[in-house]
């Protein structure tokens, strides 16, 4: 799910139903750690929808199923193992709990709002439009140039979101815990990426004269050519932390909301 819709939308699709599954065990924090890891980081790399790193590649002219012929058994191996670790854990911790705990009387498993999932198809399809979609006009604005497919797919976004607020039921909306609160934290986090990515940028283009000439020297082979097993732990280690950060508040969020429901 989270190759389709993204991690951050994969998160905020499945961080609740995880949590009422689990709201009933005494030792659940590590279900919130593994889900993290897997669903908010690990799960977006089979397809160019899954993270922006790979979106701005397919953007550049990388195949869409690029990574899905070659991360598939990287992916298959790193989750084979994630999931191992955590089912041990999980039956430690599970064994521990005091038996009238493990005993829950069941709930029927349905799917409401499903409109909804048309729409995220229909956000599927807009990404993919302005990413194969070339007619080859823009705006300058202060400087920036603006391509017409991404105005177009910027404005279909913003009206499929309006009938998703539209469209969706409240109750439905609250019995999620809906809020605004975790994509406000989102967009301050990214805002802060943004912004502090500008000077990086310029470093970077200083080239050997810059601060980072040491780091250039470390991804470059001696005659130029790119190092790849250094760009490989580089970019993982640089670029796993504020992914991390990003699904966090999602998360976090929709603990805060559960915990002051069982607290109330």
């Amino acid at each position: 799910m989270a190759s389709i819709v993204g991690t951050t939308g994969a998160a905020m699709i499945l961080i609740r139903p995880l949590i009422r599954a689990n709201v009933s065990r005494r030792h659940n924090v590590h279900v919130m750690v593994f889900f993290i890891i897997l669903v908010a980081n690990v799960g977006g790399a089979l397809s160019p929808l899954g993270d922006p790193p790979l979106f701005i590649g397919f953007l550049n002219g990388v195949d869409f199923f690029w990574t899905t012929r070659n991360l598939w058994i990287q992916t298959a191996i790193v989750t084979v193992l994630l999931l191992a670790i955590f089912i041990a854990l999980d039956l430690w911790r599970f064994r521990s709990e005091p038996i009238e705990r493990r005993i829950e009387p069941p709930q029927p498993l349905r799917v409401r709002g499903l409109v909804n999932v048309v729409l995220i198809a229909a956000i599927i399809g807009c990404i993919l439009l302005s990413a194969n979609w070339r007619p080859g006009l823009a705006l300058d604005v202060i400087g920036t140039r603006l391509e017409l497919q991404n105005l177009v797919r910027d404005g279909l976004l913003v009206v499929i979101a309006l009938l998703s607020l539209w469209w969706t039921r409240d109750e439905h909306r609250e019995a999620n815990g809906f809020s605004w609160g975790p994509i406000r934290e989102v967009a301050k986090l990214f805002a802060g990426i943004f912004i502090v990515i500008i000077p990086m940028l310029a470093v970077l283009d200083a080239g050997p004269k810059g601060f980072f000439a040491w780091l250039l020297s470390a991804v470059t082979e001696r005659d130029g050519t790119p190092h790849e097993v250094a760009y490989f732990w580089y970019t993982g280690l640089m670029s796993a932390f504020p992914r991390q950060c990003a699904d966090l508040p999602v998360v976090l969020q929709a603990c805060r909301r559960r915990r002051a429901r069982v607290d109330g």
